[in-house]
């Protein structure tokens, strides 16, 4: 009997990589920048400068309009409480028959809204402001503290009655 030839393993043959072919860039084409340069920055010149002018004109316009509506606010405002008979100023608490004493915010204009008692004579200057009390203002309560701490004191205050 013949031996049967064993048959040889055929060999896997391994399977090359294959290269990542690369992208071609495109070359940029050369600009003359320096011409280029120079114009782009004169236009952003102009062009910020008008935008300055603009938005300049249009804060001038929207403060000339608005003191002008301030302004007629704070009239209208006045007339009505005075129609009331209550003083105008916005921090007085005092309607017309009292006043909020040395521990509130004293009104400046009270005094003669309300028409009640004089003023010392002679005024107190600033300097006086806050040790002045009732002996030398002839029974009138000390000035307002308050408004002497909250940095108000450029209005003429006086005493409170």
């Amino acid at each position: 009997k013949k031996k049967k030839k064993k048959k040889k393993k055929k060999k896997k043959k391994k399977k090359k990589k294959k290269k990542k072919k690369k992208k071609k860039t495109r070359k940029k084409k050369k600009k003359n920048m320096k011409r280029k340069r120079k114009r782009g920055r004169r236009k952003k010149k102009e062009a910020e400068e008008k935008k300055r002018k603009r938005r300049r004109r249009r804060r001038k316009k929207r403060r000339r309009r608005r003191r002008g509506r301030r302004r007629r606010r704070r009239r209208r405002r006045r007339q009505e409480e005075r129609r009331k008979g209550r003083c105008w100023w916005r921090r007085c608490g005092s309607g017309t028959s009292h006043c909020p004493g040395p521990t509130d915010v004293c009104c400046p204009h009270c005094y003669w809204e309300r028409g009640q008692g004089s003023l010392p004579d002679p005024a107190p200057s600033e300097q006086d402001w806050g040790h002045f009390g009732t002996e030398d203002t002839g029974g009138h309560q000390p000035l307002c503290y308050l408004v002497q701490e909250s940095g108000l004191g450029h209005i003429p205050l006086r005493c409170c009655y």
